[in-house]
């Protein structure tokens, strides 16, 4: 967060001196580091950010959900290699990997623009 300040439940800003303050290793362990990414990605650069319970036993539930879903596919993801453009038979597929291949070329080209100028 940049410029903002991390409140607690009651909006008043967290400090040592107020006792209000919640280390962040003790909500790493307890929720894990996605769960405080997806936190922190619901706040605003330059904006007071509350420190909310509920949105981690949200995110905690996201992540739980996005992991076992993840879980699922990969079993099938195994035992399939990956579809080329070639070997598609449905137009939907082909359009789809050919959106993708476009994708991956642009991303490609766009990093190695950056990487050399850096």
């Amino acid at each position: 967060m940049i410029s903002g300040w991390c409140l607690a439940d009651d909006k008043k800003k967290m400090s040592k001196s107020k006792g209000n303050i919640i280390t962040p290793h003790v909500v790493l362990e307890t929720y894990g580091a996605d769960v405080v990414r997806y936190w922190a990605a619901n706040s605003r650069l330059g904006v007071d950010t509350v420190y909310s319970e509920n949105i981690f036993k949200i995110g905690k539930r996201l992540v739980t959900k996005l992991w076992n879903a993840s879980k699922f596919v990969s079993m099938f993801v195994e035992k399939h290699q990956v579809m080329s453009i070639n070997s598609a038979h449905e137009t939907m597929d082909k359009w789809i990997l050919s959106k993708l291949y476009k994708v991956i070329e642009r991303a490609t080209n766009n990093l190695l623009h950056h990487l050399r100028f850096e």
